[in-house]
């Protein structure tokens, strides 16, 4: 096992964290076809499931990269063995702490692979996923223009969570193919992705936000470009966890509600990538100024973005009034 410093790593928006890396011997030993990422805070027993199911995997083209957010349990007692007695190349990072849209990004752009497989801490791939991401990735002859292939899950207990697609889901047009994917089959499924693209579309690191909607990313590549949808399941979703990586940071209602607006008000930015419509644009705005509201009244709390363009300062000022009434319900029944 080998060790790399990097005391600073320059972030997205000029963050600065210190990060430490840990390989194994066969990292150095050529570049992989797929990279794993798997980012981690806690979930310790969770954690080694998810590494076993790696380790099953009938694909052997691939890296493995664990990153620790900041745990508070102690995860190096699971993974420093594993980086010793893995038969694949293995990369461990540790930083502070930032949430999973920090810690995906970390993986990102340590990956080294073509394509990128995400698999959350607390699920498992069934043997052959990446053997069929793999064999559907190669079976498309414009790759140019795909950013990604969606697969399906079953839960713990062997249940599908999607229904079958319909045949030829493919052969439409890319915008019809996700309105039927949201109208009708709105379960879990999971990605396998360009990494090209991905270095060039990582998650955002405002300071003081511990949660960045996955969706900031994901909504940007469906709109540029297209996703193949193929009906083979390949990761068991558990749901039974207690407690979600994303949502970790739950308990402080404040820091909640602030993650919230920040999401809100990134995508009121951009509205003709996150917002298909002007009813859900109107809804989006309201969402946002009741929050912002909650804050400013609660906390004063400042925010790292705010809204840009007449139109959206138009209807903020508009939701003004009525915002504010929402705003203090909630403080009064919640905070």
């Amino acid at each position: 096992m080998e060790k790399l410093s990097q005391p600073q790593e320059i972030y997205q928006c000029y963050k600065i964290v210190d990060i430490s890396v840990e390989y194994n011997k066969l990292w150095k030993q050529g570049i992989p076809t797929v990279s794993v990422i798997t980012p981690v805070y806690n979930r310790i027993n969770e954690l080694l499931r998810c590494i076993n199911s790696v380790k099953n995997q009938t694909f052997h083209d691939f890296e493995y990269i664990i990153v620790n957010d900041g745990s508070t349990h102690n995860l190096d007692s699971i993974v420093k063995p594993f980086l010793d007695t893995a038969d694949f190349a293995v990369l461990y990072i540790k930083k502070p702490n930032g949430g999973v849209h920090t810690a995906r990004n970390a993986g990102i752009r340590h990956a080294r692979g073509k394509l990128i497989a995400m698999l959350d801490s607390d699920d498992e791939f069934l043997p052959d996923a990446l053997k069929i991401f793999i064999e559907a990735w190669n079976n498309i002859h414009d790759k140019e223009n795909y950013a990604e292939i969606k697969a399906m899950c079953i839960d713990q207990n062997g249940v599908r969570i999607t229904p079958d697609l319909p045949d030829g889901i493919n052969s439409l047009p890319m915008e019809q193919r996700w309105k039927i994917i949201k109208k009708q089959f709105s379960g879990e499924q999971i990605g396998f992705r360009v990494a090209e693209i991905l270095k060039a579309n990582t998650w955002p690191e405002p300071e003081g936000i511990t949660f960045v909607n996955e969706d900031i990313v994901w909504q940007r590549l469906h709109k540029q470009y297209k996703t193949l949808f193929i009906n083979n399941v390949v990761r068991i979703y558990h749901t039974e966890t207690d407690i979600s990586y994303t949502k970790q940071n739950g308990t402080n209602k404040i820091q909640l509600v602030k993650n919230k607006a920040y999401n809100a008000c990134y995508m009121l930015n951009e509205p003709d990538t996150y917002i298909p419509c002007a009813m859900d644009y109107l809804k989006m705005m309201m969402y946002y100024c009741i929050l912002d509201r909650i804050l400013k009244k609660w906390r004063n709390a400042d925010m790292p973005i705010k809204l840009s363009g007449r139109k959206n300062r138009f209807f903020y000022t508009l939701f003004y009034i009525p915002a504010m009434m929402f705003a203090n319900t909630y403080i009064k029944k919640k905070l």
